[in-house]
C-alpha cells in the first residue's frame, strides 16, 4: 500500500518520540499481494471484511489476535476505540481467569 513514509528506523523514532510508543514495532511489510507477509495472509483469510473481502483496504485495520496466535477479530480502519475495547476486554478477563495464580505449584 506504500502509505507509510519514511524508513522503519524513522516510523519507529516517530512512534516512540510522538506516541511514547514502549512496545515493538513490526517492520514494515507487505499486507496485500504477491508478496504479501505470511501473517498477514492468515489474519485475512482467519477474519475476512466486508462482503468475505480478504484484502486489507486502508491504514488502521486492525487484527485482535488471542494468546494462542488465534484471529478473532477484524476492525476497519473507522472502528472507534470503545468497539474495539469491547471485543478485547472480554478475551483480557479469559486470559486473566486462566492464568495460574503468583506462587500456585499444583502441588496437594
Amino acid at each position: 500500500m506504500e502509505q507509510e513514509p519514511g524508513t522503519e528506523a524513522e516510523v519507529k523514532e516517530f512512534a516512540c518520540t510522538r506516541f511514547k510508543a514502549d512496545f515493538p514495532i513490526m517492520e514494515k511489510v507487505e499486507v496485500n499481494g504477491e508478496k504479501e507477509h505470511p501473517l498477514y495472509h492468515y489474519l485475512k483469510n482467519a477474519q475476512t471484511g466486508l462482503l468475505g473481502t480478504t484484502a486489507v483496504k486502508w491504514n488502521f485495520t486492525a487484527f485482535l489476535v488471542d494468546g494462542n496466535g488465534h484471529a478473532v477479530h477484524r476492525f476497519s480502519p473507522g472502528a472507534t476505540t470503545e468497539e474495539i475495547e469491547k471485543e478485547l476486554v472480554p478475551l483480557l478477563d479469559a486470559s486473566a481467569a486462566a492464568a495460574p495464580t503468583a506462587g500456585a505449584t499444583g502441588a496437594k
